[in-house]
């Protein structure tokens, strides 16, 4: 009886060890995702790079690099354009030309990549509906023209274009925003309103902007219109900065071609950072992904979050 206890335990013991969790089941990692744009010192995307040349840290905590790669998840972008009367000197086939430049070099960095076109000029307006072809988004963006009269709405328009993204269900999610510094800004959302919209989805905010000429006249009277420029500065420049974005000034417009292009190729070189974090882990508050190669910058989301 004893003999039949004791080989019945080890057979029991033997199970218990076949089904106990490996050190990395015991984790239950999952894997996490984070898209990163590594540039040179002339802003031109550096390619190459592996899983040694990232570090991530979740609020403070290293994290395990699982693999590092060209990302080939398609992008759901909006393209956001200002279309306020200020952009009248500029509104001719320098800026028709850029979204073109800018439509073109994203479908054909990814076909399966999807596009909306919207303005700001008055209310935030959707021109076209996300497609997946880039034909009607082209049409639309040959005819954009400013609307006489008008002023600006692009603060309004963020939470605008982010809901759109979410009911796209996108899971790449990018907005870039063509912004005119110098017109009248109307809205009544605030930079924080923004923020919230752009992280609670993770879509990353673009700007491809004409820095204002007087901005000291900026904020000088306390008026609802001086204060809502004020938080259109912040979120072209803070926010575009911790969404993983940038903010390309642009201070001659026969250029804007080059640049509308340069944010596409920007976009389609991304790399696509997988880690690890542990499942029962409460989601970090901030993920900080940085690079080891010397003589670059990289572009990355500082918001944590599922």
């Amino acid at each position: 009886m004893i003999r039949r206890l004791t080989v019945a335990t080890l057979v029991a013991g033997l199970a218990a060890v076949g089904a106990a969790p490996t050190p990395r089941a015991q984790q239950d990692a999952r894997e996490q995702h984070a898209f990163a744009t590594v540039l040179d010192k002339k802003g031109n995307p550096v390619a190459g790079l592996g899983a040694a040349d990232f570090k991530v840290r979740e609020d403070g905590v290293n994290r395990e690099i699982l693999r590092v790669g060209p990302s080939a998840t398609p992008l759901q972008v909006v393209l956001l354009i200002d279309t306020s009367d200020v952009i009248h000197e500029i509104a001719g086939d320098n800026l028709r030309l850029a979204s073109a430049a800018f439509i073109n070099g994203i479908y054909q960095a990814n076909s399966q990549s999807q596009m909306a076109l919207y303005t700001f000029g008055d209310r935030p307006a959707q021109v076209v509906d996300f497609s997946s072809t880039p034909i009607p988004v082209l049409r639309a963006a040959s005819l954009i023209f400013p609307v006489k009269g008008s002023g600006a709405y692009f603060n309004d328009s963020i939470p605008e274009v982010v809901r759109a993204l979410t009911k796209l269900g996108a899971k790449r999610p990018v907005v870039v925003a063509f912004v005119d510094c110098n017109g009248t800004e109307f809205s009544t959302i605030d930079h924080t309103r923004a923020a919230q919209a752009l992280q609670a989805s993770r879509t990353e905010l673009w700007a491809i902007s004409i820095p204002d000429q007087k901005p000291e006249d900026a904020g000088l009277a306390n008026s609802p219109a001086s204060l809502a420029r004020l938080e259109r500065d912040q979120i072209v420049n803070d926010l575009t900065n911790q969404s993983g974005g940038e903010d390309l000034q642009v201070f001659v417009t026969s250029t804007l071609p080059t640049v509308f292009g340069q944010v596409a190729s920007l976009l389609a070189s991304q790399y696509d950072i997988t880690y690890a974090r542990p499942e029962a882990l409460i989601p970090p508050k901030k993920v900080d992904v940085s690079t080891t190669k010397s003589g670059t910058k990289l572009l990355a989301p500082h918001w944590g979050g599922k």
